[in-house]
């Protein structure tokens, strides 16, 4: 039966009756306005530069942004070299009359785009660097210039110390055991039968019958003459015809010996300085200076446009940034070498170890112990010169490292893990360890560098321009182009704080000893007798 309108409005009236009913019965919720929902919220401002991309817009924040948290010494590395980086770019800018495009604006407004490209480049390439493990690194502002130094040198000549020795330097400590006291020596005596000490400036007032000759009994006739006996490791020595000669405030002593003796002895008067006027030894200041000049490397790449468009389809990288990573590379690891063989070359004494096991029956395990004793010799060595520091980092070749890594006192990095070149891979005790793949296998060395003061090393290392890179130029021939170029400076400034080492194999030899550069012992107070080395191979300078 089909329904008919009044039946559906009747239907809907019921419905809307029955909605009534119910909405009476439920509680009523009150809900706030839009604006009182809107005064609860917290306000928000937002700042007009909330939808710029963060970044560094100038040179200087770009530096900041790097350096941040640095230490001071290092932060001020970082910053002149930025510096560098970013006059040298607008040289290069300028000199190529290049516009901003793709790699930005030049300068106020530089740092955006070429110079940040330098910046990742120095800043993936300048802290990987062997370099500041062994030098002390002074970034410089100019092509020339010069390194100062304070010295500590004797204003007046006394005894064994002449007016303008240098006593206390930043690289050896030279003090006279006897140059503030009452003693004033003359040369030894013993050499020869015959003894004067020539004229020597005097220092008064002396002291009336002082003079001292070790191990000798003196008898004086006068105040200035005598005569007396030498004990020369028990044979007694007749000494005559002794006198002490003053004038022109100059001493002279001589004496007639029976025989020469076995050994020299030393020989001093006393002055009094105690009571005025007296003579008093003086302290003088000096700044030294040493000229360093920089020197450039470069090296460009080459690659086609056909290959490098080929090359990207291909891996999803950039022929141009392979390119640019192995030109870093080569710079990275020439420079380092530069420094290795310079260190090398310029050492003024060598150490020799002996792998040959005879002198422990034939048990190597046992006695490559002794390449400690080696490395503990030659850090011993620096300290004897300078009488201030040891060696405290050890560069070793491939064979040397086999040694030192098997050491029950290393550690560092597992056996087999990469290092990609040049690499500190860790300490024996407190020793720095450096692998150098490129030196021989038989080489090593041992040198001085501070770790907490930079300034303290034998060798100086002086960035000028860390690294600046030209624009990428297409040619006519769709080859692309680009040129990468650094350059510092390389000054040796105490070769003292080098000991090189070399491995022999030798079952005749020495198990360990001392000689100097070109293979002789000279006067290094060795360990063992009669053992020369030839001289030691020159390396690449």
């Amino acid at each position: 039966m089909p329904v008919t309108k009044e039946q559906i409005m009747q239907k809907l009236a019921e419905r809307k009756k029955q909605a009534k009913v119910e909405s009476k019965k439920a509680p009523v919720v009150k809900r706030p306005l839009r604006e009182a929902k809107v005064a609860q919220r917290p306000a928000r401002v937002l700042k007009e530069t909330s939808l710029v991309q963060k970044g560094p817009r100038t040179i200087a924040e770009a530096v900041q942004q790097r350096t941040a948290g640095m230490k001071p010494e290092q932060k001020h590395l970082y910053t002149v070299l930025a510096e560098n980086i970013t006059k040298a770019a607008r040289t290069l800018n300028e000199a190529t009359q290049a516009g901003a495009g793709t790699y930005g604006a030049v300068g106020n407004g530089a740092g955006v785009g070429m110079v940040y490209t330098y910046f990742d480049i120095f800043f993936g390439y300048f802290p990987n660097l062997i370099v500041p493990e062994i030098a002390s690194t002074q970034p410089i502002k100019t092509e020339k210039a010069m390194i100062f130094y304070y010295q500590s040198v004797a204003g007046a000549d006394k005894g064994n110390v002449t007016a303008g020795d240098v006593l206390i330097s930043p690289f050896r400590i030279n003090t006279d055991k006897n140059f503030t006291s009452s003693k004033v020596n003359l040369p030894a005596a013993g050499a020869a039968a015959g003894y004067n000490s020539g004229a020597k400036a005097l220092w008064g007032p002396m002291v009336a019958r002082s003079l001292v000759i070790e191990g000798a009994e003196l008898v004086w006739t006068t105040d200035t003459a005598f005569t007396g006996t030498l004990d020369d490791n028990g044979t007694d020595i007749a000494i005559t015809n002794g006198l002490i000669a003053l004038s022109n405030g100059q001493i002279t002593v001589s004496m007639t010996l029976a025989q020469e003796a076995s050994k020299t002895y030393e020989v001093y008067y006393l002055y009094d300085n105690k009571y005025a006027p007296t003579q008093v030894p003086e302290l003088n200041a000096n700044i030294d200076s040493r000229e360093i000049n920089a020197v450039p490397r470069t090296i460009k790449t080459n690659y086609s446009f056909q290959a490098g468009f080929g090359f990207e389809a291909q891996f999803g990288v950039k022929l141009e940034d392979k390119l640019a990573e192995a030109a870093m590379y080569q710079l990275k690891r020439e420079t380092d070498l530069d420094f290795v063989f310079e260190i090398m070359n310029s050492a003024p004494v060598q150490i020799v170890w002996n792998k040959a096991a005879g002198v422990a029956n034939g048990l190597y395990e046992w006695h490559k112990l002794s390449f400690r004793d080696a490395i503990v010799g030659a850090s011993n060595h620096i300290f004897k010169v300078s009488k201030r520091v040891r060696g405290n980092v050890l560069l070793v070749g491939p064979a040397a490292q086999s040694i030192v890594e098997t050491l029950p006192e290393f550690v560092g990095q597992n056996f087999g893990s990469q290092i990609g070149g040049p690499a500190v891979i860790g300490k024996l005790k407190d020793i720095k360890v450096i692998a150098i793949p490129d030196l021989s296998d038989n080489d090593w060395a041992v040198i001085y560098k501070n770790d907490q003061d930079n300034l303290d090393a034998g060798i100086v290392f002086a960035p000028y321009i860390p690294v600046v890179a030209t624009t990428p130029v297409t040619l006519d021939d769709f080859v692309i182009r680009r040129a990468y170029t650094m350059s510092y400076g390389k000054l040796v400034t105490n070769a003292d704080y080098f000991v090189r080492g070399t491995i022999i194999n030798d079952p005749v030899a020495l198990p360990m000893y001392l000689v100097s550069k070109d293979g002789t012992f000279d006067v290094l107070g060795t360990i063992g007798e009669d053992a020369v080395l030839a001289a030691a191979p020159g390396l690449p300078a």
